[in-house]
């Protein structure tokens, strides 16, 4: 996805937005879903993706590709249209994008930060660019192990730390870590 799909994907959200006034009363939750999806149990969370407005999976999926100059212009141009939107596409936006400017040592170092379920999340939760930055980056017999120890996690573990914490601990990684 790039820039194009991802403006389209804020229109279609904004006018989901703009509609919403009118069914507030039963689609209330849209607002804050982005923000507790993840820290809901599993068969919840199921349940919870199945009202999941897919403009919002588009928008997410779009901004992690976006690089950081092209990301500001299409912030600053929701920005000027709605303050809502601006806030759900900050809201949104985190450092996976920007894994890709990470050195060969940078990156071992950040896998090295991940557990196992951290890692098991990256896999399970991410986008294919996400998976390919942080996977492209092991061996295959270490990528191998780390299948059979994912199936290996217990259910309580996988509550435990949540997709939206890791990706919390690698924007805090991305944050401190100088670039080249």
């Amino acid at each position: 996805m790039g820039i194009k799909e991802a403006k389209a994907a804020a229109e279609r959200l904004l006018k989901r937005h703009e509609d919403s006034f009118y069914t507030y009363a039963t689609e209330g939750f849209v607002q804050t879903l982005a923000n507790c999806l993840f820290d809901l149990p599993k068969e919840r969370c199921e349940q919870a993706l199945g009202t999941y407005p897919e403009d919002y999976i588009a928008l997410e999926d779009g901004l992690q590709d976006l690089n950081p100059e092209e990301y500001s212009e299409f912030y600053e141009e929701f920005e000027a249209k709605n303050k809502w939107l601006a806030e759900k596409i900050k809201a949104l936006r985190n450092k996976l994008a920007e894994l890709g400017s990470l050195d060969y040592s940078q990156m071992q170092k950040l896998i090295q930060s991940l557990s196992l379920v951290d890692l098991y999340n990256i896999h399970t939760y991410s986008s294919e660019s996400v998976k390919n930055a942080i996977f492209g980056n092991m061996s295959n017999s270490k990528k191998n192990m780390l299948l059979k120890d994912f199936t290996s996690i217990s259910e309580r573990l996988k509550k435990d730390c949540s997709y939206k914490e890791t990706v919390q601990k690698i924007d805090k990684f991305m944050k401190n870590t100088p670039r080249l």
